[in-house]
């Protein structure tokens, strides 16, 4: 399906023996743009492929919609021209997809023209005077190699009577060490024009720089606390005390102070087995060192539809909420792969000057906008993970509640509680338990359990305290007292003690599903008799390890053990450390789960009574040689069987 705004067109049609598939669509005359795409506009193409076992895949394409070939933008360095002093104003051009465009640009004003090039990152800078009484507007066309040609109207205004100040930096992206060095402009031949560097809303140094004949210089070290997205204000003040400002924007990367070792204890693992990672931190002289690690490991085909490499937590907490929104856009490179350092030269060069551009166009905010509140989403995002561990504890117990429910043909009691489950085996007492190692408890306002929820008391196992986990009410994350709670008391404090069950050492446990996650060649699957038959598979997190604060000891080791879920896939381990002196460090690696025999069933996403449907089950093995498979559907009360209820393949 094409979807055009205005219409839908639905095409079909079948693959080649290639697995290709050409369509043509022929476009409406006109669109609508948006101000941020620069004018332009998109087309959405929704993509269903049905195979012949009929599995369904879908997929989404945008795909741009341009005017002009190419498109071009005027940055001036400080966000608007600055009257009477010598201004850098960006051009930047680049194709309708993004890509940066190697041009001959042109601008022209009133009776100047001033010609240049773009270079490989379709940058040009040209040094601009502004003379003129209220503004000073641009005339720009620019043209590629092959003639693709685009155009754009400019005006920038101002205001020459009162005084101004430029303020210009030697780069745009700096490491913790390294030297800023500062000039500032004025319209003003002597004075003194004042400098503010903010980080976090808060003012970190105050500085005067004396100006001699309209220029002024500055050195500044950059320290440990200025790493991130520092906002530089200069300021003078006019006869008539109006403050006159400039704001520059500069990233500071954090040192690459730490190194991370993960080993696996074995090569590829089987859906439900059991393993430990150990994590091995040094410092750039190879020293242990004792360090916090943030570890989650997701399966890799979440990264498919989202891609996050290790240093994006490090970039979004230092990396201003204005920055990631920026007022043009640079395709080629996100905000937060500009200000990632790279050894590469060349990128870095490019990286620079984007960030130059990128920068330039946020000196017009406010420096005291309020910034997005990056502690509200770490704590969203800890309640999340753990919300959804006690989620899948709940799927255990009532599928234990279910197999009770088959053999005694009745509910348990509301007295009878979680208890009775224990007691026949229908599940561990191991898997009543909540994250932080405390027995559930059951809420619900039946006589039995044929409905019911859990409560979970929370990090610091008390209950009323405002940071339970309760299955019947809908929160969205803990409040700030009980994030402290959360990250200082039951983390840190059980970790410098050596308390065992503590929040990490809870966690790095995946949730067991309810049959009790065995294999299918050694283990039992409820047959009577100790019978052996084929393993259940089913549970697939995208996310199953989220560990907030793994502490290593004095020699950078800590241990972690996992037992898998059921997804045949690769898990993506993701892991950033610190210590107590600010030293970072991030590192990603994969573990492999596989079996050579295994089954996928594509079953509809919901169901309503009546319903006739027919489920596709594909078989897939990799055993040597050829296998006789025999397919056995269990009957169920909720459901009546249509077809036959054994089939056999040879596969």
């Amino acid at each position: 399906k094409v979807n055009l705004g205005l219409r839908i067109l639905e095409i079909k049609g079948e693959t080649d023996g290639e697995g290709n598939y050409h369509f043509d669509v022929k476009l409406p005359s006109h669109f609508v743009g948006t101000p941020l795409e620069q004018g332009k506009a998109f087309i959405k193409i929704d993509v269903e492929i049905t195979d012949k076992a009929e599995h369904k895949e879908k997929l989404t394409h945008k795909r741009i919609v341009a005017k002009e070939d190419l498109i071009v933008v005027l940055i001036p360095e400080s966000g608007s021209l600055v009257p009477g002093l010598k201004n850098i104003l960006y051009a930047m051009t680049t194709y309708p997809d993004g890509r940066p465009a190697l041009t001959a640009i042109t601008l022209k004003s009133g009776e100047r023209t001033f010609s240049g090039k773009t270079d490989n990152s379709g940058i040009a800078e040209f040094v601009i005077l502004p003379d003129d009484k209220d503004g000073m507007g641009f005339e720009v066309i620019a043209v590629d190699k092959k003639g693709n040609k685009g155009q754009a109207s400019v005006y920038f205004s101002y205001n020459r009577k009162l005084p101004h100040v430029l303020l210009r930096t030697d780069r745009g992206l700096y490491r913790v060490g390294d030297v800023m060095r500062l000039t500032c402009f004025s319209s003003k031949k002597k004075g003194v024009v004042y400098i503010d560097i903010i980080k976090d809303k808060q003012t970190i140094l105050t500085r005067t720089i004396p100006i001699n004949k309209g220029v002024g210089r500055i050195s500044i070290p950059l320290t440990t606390d200025l790493s991130g997205s520092v906002w530089i204000h200069s300021y003078t003040v006019a006869a008539g005390e109006e403050i006159m400002r400039d704001t520059k924007v500069i990233y500071v990367n954090s040192a690459n102070d730490l190194s991370i070792i993960v080993t696996a204890d074995k090569k590829v693992y089987k859906p439900g087995d059991d393993g430990t990672l150990k994590f091995f931190v040094q410092n750039k002289k190879g020293h242990p060192v004792i360090a916090a690690l943030g570890i989650s490991i997701v399966d890799e085909s979440v990264f498919a539809l989202s891609e996050m490499q290790p240093g994006l937590e490090k970039v979004y907490f230092t990396l201003e909420k204005e920055l990631m929104e920026p007022k043009y856009e640079i395709h080629y490179l996100t905000p937060r792969e500009i200000v990632t350092l790279e050894p590469k030269r060349v990128l870095e060069s490019r990286k620079e000057k984007a960030a130059k551009v990128l920068f330039a166009s946020l000196s017009d905010i406010s420096p005291h906008s309020v910034r997005k509140d990056n502690t509200q989403e770490l704590d969203n995002t800890i309640y999340n993970k753990y919300s959804s561990l006690v989620w899948n504890d709940l799927n255990k117990i009532q599928n234990a509640v279910y197999r009770f429910y088959e053999k005694e043909k009745r509910y348990p009691t509301v007295k009878e509680g979680f208890n009775v489950l224990v007691k026949g085996e229908y599940i561990d007492k191991k898997e009543m338990l909540d994250p932080w190692g405390v027995a559930y408890e059951l809420v619900t306002n039946n006589d039995d359990l044929s409905w019911f929820g859990i409560l979970s008391f929370g990090p610091d196992k008390k209950k009323d305290t405002g940071d339970e986990i309760n299955t019947t009410s809908y929160r969205r994350g803990w409040g700030l007292g009980q994030r402290m709670d959360f990250l200082e008391e039951a983390e840190v404090a059980e970790a410098i003690a050596g308390m065992k069950g503590g929040i990490a050492k809870k966690a790095h446990a995946a949730p067991v599903p309810a049959n009790g996650d065995m294999l299918a060649s050694d283990t039992k699957s409820g047959k009577v008799g100790g019978e052996k038959g084929p393993r259940i598979r089913e549970y697939f997190p995208e996310t199953f390890i989220f560990e907030p604060a793994l502490i290593t000891d004095k020699k950078g080791v800590a241990a972690l053990p996992l037992k898998l879920p059921d997804s045949i896939t690769e898990w993506r381990i993701t892991a950033m450390a610190s210590t107590a002196l600010g030293e970072l460090g991030s590192m990603s690696k994969g573990i492999k789960v596989f079996q050579d025999f295994f089954i996928d069933i594509d079953l509809p996403v919901s169901l309503t009574q009546n319903d006739i449907v027919s489920v596709p089950v594909a078989l897939y093995n990799y055993v040597k040689g050829s296998q006789k498979i025999k397919l056995m559907l269990q009957k169920e009360p909720w459901y009546e069987l249509l077809d036959d209820g054994e089939k056999s393949v040879q596969l």
